[in-house]
């Protein structure tokens, strides 16, 4: 499956990959998490390697909130490779005045730039969105699933936060080849299409910077 998941990838025009697996402080310690990421990783190395695909690879988390997350010590483990950038996925439920602070801890006391994961899987959990647009207000970069991009509610959702001129990124989140497959080669002309090729250009610029651990 990896094998086939870099070759779509490599397919579809991407030389650049985060790799983003999921990490829960509910459920895995950070030692092992990092353990058997780096595991993988290689594995991933050597068959990249054999397949002779010229691409760069970062190692990532995608970072389920947790209660205190804005306080706790092993946060900048889980940041992007080289970068200052930490890829964050909220609850799927009512954000609070808690989650709120959280936030604001990430980004002022442990000084670490925030992406928000598939922002646009949240906004139906907020019946009181006083705290969404507050976060939203923060400084703050928001991913957006290129399959979302291929269902006309989201797609709405994700046209309006572009034109609303919030910092977005656009990723496949992709898992496997069967229900979540690599698909950022149709999900970049749907964009097109939708919108133009300057909002997809300055999606790219912001990419390379992010990668290059610029601020944006």
């Amino acid at each position: 499956m990896t094998r086939d998941m870099l070759l779509a990838e490599r397919e579809h025009g991407v030389d650049k990959i985060v790799f983003t697996p999921h990490f829960y402080a509910q459920q895995e310690n950070v030692q092992t998490f990092i353990r058997k990421r780096q595991e993988a990783y290689e594995r991933t190395l050597e068959l990249s390697s054999e397949l002779g695909l010229d691409m760069d690879f970062k190692l990532g988390a995608e970072v389920y909130y947790f209660p205190g997350i804005g306080r706790a010590d092993m946060l900048p483990l889980l940041r992007m490779g080289d970068t200052n950038y930490l890829l964050l996925e909220m609850p799927f439920a009512q954000w609070t005045e808690e989650i709120y602070l959280d936030v604001v801890d990430i980004l002022h006391k442990q000084k670490i730039d925030i992406i928000l994961a598939h922002i646009e899987r949240f906004y139906q959990f907020q019946k009181d969105k006083y705290i969404w647009k507050e976060i939203m207000k923060l400084p703050i970069v928001m991913q957006i699933n290129t399959g979302s991009l291929f269902e006309w509610r989201t797609r709405r959702f994700d046209k309006k936060l572009i034109l609303d001129g919030y910092k977005v990124l656009l990723g496949t989140d992709c898992h496997n080849m069967t229900s979540r497959v690599p698909n950022m080669r149709e999900g970049r002309k749907m964009l097109e299409k939708k919108l133009c090729a300057d909002f997809l250009n300055e999606i790219d610029y912001r990419g390379e910077r992010v990668w290059s651990n610029e601020k944006i």
